[in-house]
């Protein structure tokens, strides 16, 4: 019988290393493999708005959907009257 190539090939499935614009990952690794999660943090100045955490998928996408980062909607910041 035939082995389903789907299973035996997701242990080889490498991700793009996620990259989102004035935010970072919060522990980067060399390579990301199926079922890997990042979490993403936002540089000072900037809310993040999204989903914090997103997984490697079989398709070697992200999912949930890399979240992005605005300038200027920090509440935390704005309730504790810093002024950037």
């Amino acid at each position: 019988g035939f082995v389903s190539l789907n299973t035996l090939s997701l242990s080889g499935v490498v991700c793009p290393a996620p990259q989102i614009q004035n935010g970072r990952v919060a522990v980067p690794k060399p390579r990301y493999t199926y079922r890997d999660s990042v979490t993403f943090k936002c540089h000072r100045g900037f809310t993040l708005r999204g989903h914090p955490t997103s997984q490697c998928q079989g398709d070697r996408r992200w999912h949930p959907p890399l979240p992005v980062c605005e300038q200027g909607k920090n509440q935390l910041l704005a309730l504790l009257g810093l002024h950037i």
